[in-house]
Formats: structure tokens, sequence, C-alpha cells
């Protein structure tokens, strides 16, 4: 898991409205987007939502549909992992 506190520190989002990562429509992502593309923790914001099951907003770039399909993709491979065993 991702120590929340050391990545959150160096995150390119703080001092942003929290407001402009959680939009209604993907349309409206790309600000919250953009923010993200150049974000040196952006990986371990990710990991952390991903490890948090972070239901909603934008984390490490990714939507919730995306990190959902991020998920489902490790369930599979933890899935063909333990069957190769």
């Amino acid at each position: 898991m991702v120590d929340d506190e050391a990545w959150r520190k160096r995150a390119n989002c703080r001092g942003y409205d929290t407001a402009i990562f959680y939009v209604d429509h993907e349309f409206d992502e790309w600000l919250a987007k953009s923010i993200c593309a150049w974000c040196p923790v952006m990986k371990d914001c990710l990991m952390y939502a991903l490890d948090n099951n972070e239901q909603q907003g934008i984390w490490g770039g990714k939507n919730d549909k995306q990190r959902q399909k991020i998920l489902k993709a490790r369930k599979l491979a933890k899935s063909d992992q333990s069957n190769d065993s």
C-alpha cells in the first residue's frame, strides 16, 4: 500500500479546489487529467486509489471507470497466476 502522506505533499493537485477532480461528466475531466499528466506522483496517486477502492473522482489521471478496468485486469491476472501454480 502507498503511504498517503508522503506522496500527497509532492502532488501537483495540492492547492487546487478538489471539485476539479470530482466532476459529473467525462467531458469535464480534462482539467483534472491535465493537472495529473505532469504530476511527479501520478503513479503513487493511482496506486493509492486502486488500493483503497476509491469510487469517485480523478486519481492518478484515471476516472472511476478506468480504475475499475485496471482492478478487473488485476483480478484476472491474479486468477491466472493462481491457476498456473
